[in-house]
């Protein structure tokens, strides 16, 4: 009895591997994973009026980072470049300085600084977003 219960129980692992091997290696696919990465600390945000100063420290793979301004659904700032100088890893002061537009006032949403990476295939790694605080 012990015998055929083993017979049986190789016989179903026998037909389980039964497939073929080269139909898996043909469907393997490599998935390339980005490395590139944006840390910010320190950041200050000031206001008056219209204008604003964000200051900071940055760290980025990619040596440089981006930053737009929105409200609501409007784009405000278009896309901007900082490059830093320092080696990826380490921590660079940075200085944001603007004026916003007065069409800015009385919307139920503040303008937010979205402040983000890019990696190599060009898609946004960690966002962060700051609102602006306008002062009435």
């Amino acid at each position: 009895m012990k015998y055929i219960m083993m017979l049986a129980s190789v016989l179903i692992l026998a037909a389980c591997g039964n497939g073929n091997s080269n139909t898996a290696d043909s469907q393997h696919t490599v998935v390339e994973e980005s490395n590139a990465s944006v840390k910010f600390q320190n950041l200050d945000l000031k206001t008056e009026g219209n204008e604003f100063v964000l200051t900071g420290e940055a760290s980025a793979t990619e040596g440089a980072f981006f930053y737009v301004i929105d409200q609501e659904a409007e784009r405000i700032v278009e896309e901007q470049r900082i490059t830093l100088e320092a080696d990826p890893g380490v921590w660079e002061d940075f200085e944001i300085k603007g004026t916003l537009p007065e069409t800015v006032r009385g919307k139920e949403a503040p303008p937010m600084i979205l402040l983000y990476g890019k990696d190599a295939n060009d898609k946004t790694v960690n966002p962060n977003y700051i609102p602006i605080d306008i002062e009435e």
